[in-house]
């Protein structure tokens, strides 16, 4: 999987193709391929690698993986 931004794509095909697209051109070029986009978040370091199963373990996670409070 790739990460960044748009601006990263605008740049990659500047160096690697050598082609000069608008910012509103990548988003298209890239909605045209199915290219899925969100907004990033970060992962707490907190959270033990287990923290699935434990919760399964607990009847708390539901079949469809949402969690039950």
């Amino acid at each position: 999987m790739i990460s960044g931004t748009w601006r990263d794509v605008v740049d990659l095909m500047r160096t690697k193709f050598v082609v000069e697209y608008s910012g509103r051109r990548v988003r298209g070029i890239l909605k045209e391929f199915k290219v899925k986009y969100a907004k990033p978040y970060q992962v707490d370091y907190r959270k033990p690698k287990d923290a699935e199963e434990k919760l399964k373990k607990a009847g708390r996670i539901n079949n469809d993986n949402t969690v039950r409070i």
